[in-house]
């Protein structure tokens, strides 16, 4: 070929030339240099393209050795033949040298920068040789060749998610979503690579468009109302299982599912209830027991719990939910050590330090034992009301105490306790006292009653006034679902000046916000108060007091152990001195670091702004810090 077109080169350089003997010689030797060059050209890209025919037949008779031997020959002169590398890398591979075949398609690679294949098959044999590192990065050389490559992209999800760079993996299976979005596997593999990554928003919204693909994947489903749950959405999670038992049927998978998110929705009752047919057919299922026991917390059952949590240490599958449980029974049921300092002011300058310390031990897995001692600094300004009334310009109150906490049965538990406080300007210690009661009705039922005795610590002037308080609370907390509940409270305080106030509170509450970072709350609150007498003794005391307010309750996660809850409310409150209805509201915050940890610090903090307050100030402010040890 190469001849035939120099000839016809030189046919049309001779007809162009003029007719002289001259011309003709000069134009001959032209086209004798340029065959020449054309021949050259022909045999060196004959080197580059041939592949040397007894490699061939060598390869063809498996004489793998040999092949190589020719190989390098060849490569020595054309180290830049990057088809011969890859037929290296293929021989080695077939000898089971999976290195030295690693180093031939680098060096394939090196030699044809341009081909987005040969980083494929890099990747490949990076992958096989256990490197998932390398293997990435050699399928992103690929993917920066050809982009959209479908089979590029799920590798280079696998490869990501693999290495633990669950970022890039999200991204290679969030851009094949798009390029093939009713490929059902792409959004099953995107849902899980958001779940290792804790990204539970993206990983439920994936896990709805595989179920909408795959309806008839019981693990999808399954997988879904557990990522629903762990995001803290368990009545979503509910709602997604009923869905799938009417499509689908019901099953032990099913089940166990179920009794997993109502242990985790502080449904411990309904959670036992499913999970006893389920352990009567297979107690050795470590999942059920994690639930089991998890649940047993719940219901307060410390023997049944722990005897769970035993069975767990013997498994062959420990995982990061059975070291979570440890901590989970420390909450419950461990000791703690709690120092505290709390600080309140008023607009009516009034000024509380209080410095309390208590210590919590476990006796036995139905006693508790508290006891505790705390100081109050107390000041007020002069003329306020609320100042001593022996001119003094602070009060101090020290008082300790000892409470012991029974739990005879899991629906009732006993408090008694005693201790006694004393003031520098009182003329002798009083005795102090509480007990109450509580009842529980399965999961959706709380009723409580308390009576406590105590000095009547408002004010200075309380305090120099001698006065004590006797109260009687009680308390029903209603939850008939997981959308909605009730908070029922009511008070009555006798005081020993011959006065008596009394509160109503009702507050509803609904979830509204689910998210990774973010649960909330909202609700409304009615909140009703007042007074038999109206005297000049150091507290609040209209004839009557009303504030009605819509209420949120947002908690941000930061993290597993640090969290940040708030309390926001606003509405409309008046008391029997004004005629018309005046805004208000309050804002409490409270950071905990360190939620499952032995050592946990809480930093919190509360505005109120024209509610009224214990002493009757329009606006106060709270501050405080807590110091807690378990063990």
């Amino acid at each position: 070929m190469a001849k035939i077109m120099v000839r016809a080169a030189c046919a049309r350089r001779v007809r162009g030339r003029s007719a002289g003997a001259t011309g003709a010689v000069a134009a001959l030797k032209g086209c004798a240099t340029a065959a020449v060059a054309a021949v050259l050209l022909s045999w060196t890209a004959a080197a580059f393209a041939q592949v040397p025919a007894d490699g061939l037949r060598a390869e063809g008779e498996k004489r793998w050795r040999d092949a190589l031997v020719i190989y390098d020959a060849a490569l020595k002169d054309h180290p830049d033949r990057a088809d011969l590398w890859v037929r290296e890398a293929d021989i080695h591979a077939a000898l089971g040298d999976t290195a030295a075949s690693i180093h031939a398609l680098e060096q394939a690679v090196t030699y044809k920068k341009g081909d987005a294949g040969l980083y494929s098959r890099l990747s490949k044999a990076y992958a096989a040789n256990g490197k998932p590192a390398p293997a990435l990065l050699a399928i992103e050389g690929a993917l920066a060749l050809s982009p959209d490559n479908p089979d590029y992209l799920k590798a280079a999800g696998q490869l990501a998610a693999w290495k633990g760079d669950y970022d890039a993996a999200h991204v290679a299976y969030l851009k094949l979503s798009r390029l093939h979005p009713d490929d059902a596997d792409v959004w099953l593999a995107l849902a899980r690579t958001d779940v290792w990554q804790h990204q539970t928003d993206r990983a439920a919204s994936a896990y709805k468009n595989y179920v909408t693909r795959r309806p008839d994947d019981r693990t999808g489903w399954i997988e879904w109302a557990r990522t629903e749950s762990w995001r803290g959405n368990d009545a979503g999670a509910l709602s997604i299982l009923n869905r799938m038992e009417k499509r689908l049927g019901a099953g032990a998978d099913l089940s166990s599912e179920r009794a997993s998110v109502l242990a985790r929705a502080s449904r411990p009752s309904a959670a036992l209830e499913v999970l006893h047919p389920l352990f009567a057919a297979n107690p050795q299922d470590t999942s059920l027991r994690i639930t089991d026991t998890l649940a047993r917390i719940g219901y307060g059952d410390e023997r049944g719990a722990r005897a769970t949590y035993g069975s767990l240490q013997t498994t062959d599958e420990p995982t990061r939910q059975i070291a979570g449980l440890s901590q989970q029974l420390r909450l419950a049921f461990g000791s703690l050590v709690q120092p505290s300092v709390n600080g309140y002011s008023d607009s009516d300058g009034l000024r509380i330090v209080r410095i309390p310390a208590s210590l919590s031990v476990k006796v036995a897995p139905v006693i508790r034992i508290d006891g505790g001692y705390q100081r109050d600094i107390l000041r007020a300004r002069d003329g306020s009301g609320l100042d001593s009334i022996d001119g003094a310009s602070r009060q101090q109150v020290d008082q300790g105490w000892l409470r012991a906490d029974f739990r005879p049965a899991h629906a009732i538990q006993f408090r008694v306790g005693g201790g006694a406080a004393d003031s520098t300007f009182t003329s002798s210690p009083e005795a102090t006292y509480t007990g109450g009661v509580t009842l529980q009705g399965g999961d959706t039922v709380r009723l409580s009653y308390d009576r406590d005795h105590n000095l009547l610590l408002i004010s200075p002037r309380t305090v120099s006034l001698g006065l004590t308080q006797d109260t009687d609370r009680g308390r029903l907390m209603w939850s008939p679902s997981l959308r909605f509940s009730l908070d029922l409270d009511a008070l009555r305080e006798s005081f020993s000046d011959d006065n008596t106030r009394y509160a109503f509170r009702l507050a509803p509450r609904t979830p509204l916000v689910r998210r990774d970072f973010m649960n909330m709350d909202v609700g409304a609150a009615a909140y009703v108060f007042g007074a038999r007498r109206n005297l000049d003794n150091g507290y609040y005391d209209p004839r009557r007091y009303e504030a009605y307010t819509f209420t949120v309750y947002p908690y941000l996660k930061f993290s597993e152990n640090y969290g940040l809850s708030l309390f926001a409310e606003a509405g409309v409150q008046k008391d029997s001195s004004e005629s018309t209805f005046r805004p208000g509201g309050s804002v409490v915050g409270e950071l905990t670091l360190g939620i499952y940890n032995a050592w946990v610090v809480k930093v919190n903090g509360g505005i109120t702004n024209n509610n009224r307050t214990d002493s009757g100030a329009f606006r106060g402010e709270t501050a405080a810090i807590v110091l807690m040890r378990r063990f």
